[in-house]
């Protein structure tokens, strides 16, 4: 990838692991509040992250940028990228699409995400948060939109683990006799990408009213329900093409690791779940 194609957070992750504490400190306040940082003065800036405007040059600089103002304004057009409605994103991605090196540009992208995850994600995380939801009364998997599709299939394996599990998204109607049955000790988990649906936003914000524990799964770090989640696993900053493909191959994979981690860490309990299924299925014969 060339600098001019690159983004702020492409750059980023080249070096992150070889920052100095303080480079990290401020690559650390700038990933967390980027869509801020847009707007500052390089003092404002420096004040901010506590740091001299000096610091803040080389750290852009670092990153291969001129400086501070080359740095501000790739990041001003990445907010903007990021702002972008599906039609946008599609016609972006139609521009750009050659049926020569379509697979190629994909497998590319894709080996690129499922790499950049391990900076991303922390597995100690991942499985502390995994083993903790068989304390969860129940659990309410939310996914809006394009998230749906991720909900319905994390739904399917953690109830196939004993969890007392639902989905929720734009196909139930109405949620009110869904929000009865949430309590203190339930756990809603929200799959969530930009542009953040408002009215799986509110569903939450509901059930947090009622006592309820909130996980999230996202594409940023500053999700509207950020400062309310228990857990959030922020996974990628790095929108480059149409739709919001590339957040679902990070999505995914994370999905498959938390199953992982929660069947293992309750092995007794989903053997004895997927007896049940099987003696289900002798006697009503739903599989082949």
């Amino acid at each position: 990838m060339s600098k001019k194609e690159s983004t702020f957070f492409n750059r980023l992750d080249k070096v992150y692991t070889s920052l100095t504490p303080k480079k990290k400190k401020i690559a650390d306040y700038l990933k967390e509040n980027y869509k801020d940082a847009v707007f500052f003065s390089l003092a404002e800036a420096a004040k901010n992250i506590e740091v001299s405007d000096a610091s803040l040059i080389r750290f852009a600089q670092t990153l291969e940028y001129e400086g501070f103002s080359a740095m501000q304004e790739d990041l001003q057009r990445y907010v903007s990228a990021s702002m972008k409605t599906t039609v946008e994103r599609f016609s972006d991605f139609e521009k750009s699409s050659s049926e020569d090196d379509d697979l190629e540009k994909l497998l590319t992208l894709n080996h690129k995400i499922l790499t950049e995850l391990r900076q991303l994600v922390s597995v100690d995380e991942v499985t502390k948060f995994a083993e903790s939801l068989s304390t969860y009364k129940n659990i309410l998997i939310v996914g809006w939109e394009s998230t749906g599709g991720l909900a319905e299939y994390l739904y399917y394996y953690l109830s196939r683990t004993g969890l007392n599990v639902d989905i929720v998204n734009e196909k139930r109607g109405d949620l009110y006799p869904v929000l009865q049955h949430i309590e203190e000790g339930s756990l809603l988990f929200l799959l969530s990408v930009s542009r953040y649906p408002k009215r799986s936003v509110e569903f939450c914000l509901a059930g947090l009213k009622k006592g309820a524990s909130l996980a999230i799964i996202s594409d940023t770090s500053d999700h509207p329900l950020s400062s309310k989640a228990d857990y959030q696993f922020s996974l990628s900053h790095h929108r480059s093409t149409g739709f919001n493909m590339e957040i679902h191959i990070p999505m995914l994979t994370l999905i498959q690791l938390i199953i992982q981690k929660h069947s293992w860490s309750n092995i007794n309990k989903t053997k004895t779940s997927l007896n049940k299924l099987e003696e289900y299925n002798s006697t009503f014969g739903i599989f082949q």
